[in-house]
């Protein structure tokens, strides 16, 4: 099992975003178990799509109520 994490610095001007070793959230209750939920449906829309599966965004899933940082589901490289 693995993870690999990638992001950018808030108003930061790279172009591509940096390898993370660590990822940290600050998260209420409430925003983990819609984060439980995201995680859920990306999954099984990976799936039922295969290699055809792009990306998902947690702010397109949660909608106007987001604020924050979003985080972006792709999936894992094939080897």
């Amino acid at each position: 099992m693995m993870i690999e994490a990638f992001g950018y610095e808030v108003e930061s001007e790279a172009t591509r975003p940096a390898k993370l070793e660590e990822l940290t959230l600050r998260a209420a209750p409430a925003t983990l178990l819609a984060l439980s939920a995201f995680f859920r449906r990306v999954a099984i829309s990976m799936d039922e799509h295969g290699e055809k599966f792009g990306h998902e965004h947690f702010r397109d899933f949660v909608g106007s109520t987001f604020e924050g940082t979003d985080l972006i589901v792709v999936a894992p490289k094939k080897e």
